[in-house]
C-alpha cells in the first residue's frame, strides 16, 4: 500500500491555483478536504444545508462521517466561509437537500472525479505521493505544526488513539525521545 503524503505548505497555492483554472467547483473541493480536514468521501456528501442557511455560510460543519459514523464537528473558518459563499453564489436553483458538488445530472461526484483532478494538477507541478486523501493530512499537518499537540489533532481527525495520529501524521516517536534526550540546561 502505498502512503499519501500531506501537500508541502509551500506547494497549497499553487495547486489551488492550477485547480481554479479548470474548476471553481473542484477549487472548492480542494480547500474543504485543507480547511475541514475531511476525507473526499465526506466532502463529496456534503449537502447545502451542511454549509449554507438562511442566506449566510455556517460558522461549523457537523456532520456523520461515513467511515466512522461518528459526529465531525469542525470550524468553518474565515477563508473557507469566503470561498463557500463564493461557490454558492455560483450555483442556480440551489436547494438545501442538493449535493453541494454535483455532476451534470445533480448526483454526487464520485471519488475518482476528485482523484483525476488532484493528480492532473500535481502532474503540472511535479508534485508526488499527493491525491484526495493528501488533503485532509494536509490540513492536519499545518494545525500539528501551529500547535504541536497530538492531542489537538487526534480531537480534530476523530481517530480513537494518540498512536493513530502520530503514525497518520508521520511522527517518529523515537526522533521525539531523541530530542528530547539531548536537552540539557
Amino acid at each position: 500500500m502505498k502512503f499519501v503524503e500531506a501537500i508541502d505548505q509551500s506547494e497549497v497555492a499553487k495547486l489551488g491555483a492550477v485547480i481554479k483554472e479548470k474548476s471553481f467547483r473542484n477549487y472548492v473541493i480542494f480547500y474543504t478536504g485543507i480547511y475541514c480536514t475531511l476525507r473526499i468521501s465526506d466532502i463529496l456528501n456534503l449537502k447545502v444545508s451542511d454549509i449554507y442557511d438562511n442566506g449566510k455560510i455556517k460558522n461549523r460543519l457537523i456532520i456523520k462521517e461515513q467511515k466512522t459514523k461518528k459526529i465531525k464537528d469542525t470550524i468553518i473558518n474565515r477563508k473557507m466561509r469566503c470561498i463557500f459563499a463564493d461557490y454558492i453564489s455560483t450555483l442556480d436553483n440551489i436547494r438545501p437537500e442538493d449535493f453541494l458538488f454535483q455532476n451534470k445530472e445533480g448526483k454526487a461526484l464520485n471519488r475518482m472525479t476528485a482523484y483525476y483532478f488532484i493528480k492532473d494538477a500535481c502532474r503540472k507541478l511535479k508534485i508526488e505521493n499527493v491525491a484526495t486523501h493528501s488533503l485532509r493530512k494536509t490540513g492536519a499537518t499545518a494545525l500539528y505544526n501551529q500547535t504541536k499537540s497530538i492531542l489537538d489533532c487526534k480531537t480534530l481527525l476523530n481517530h480513537s488513539s494518540s498512536a493513530i495520529t502520530e503514525r497518520y501524521l508521520r511522527i517518529d516517536r523515537q526522533k521525539i525521545d531523541s530530542a528530547l534526550e539531548a536537552i540539557n540546561f
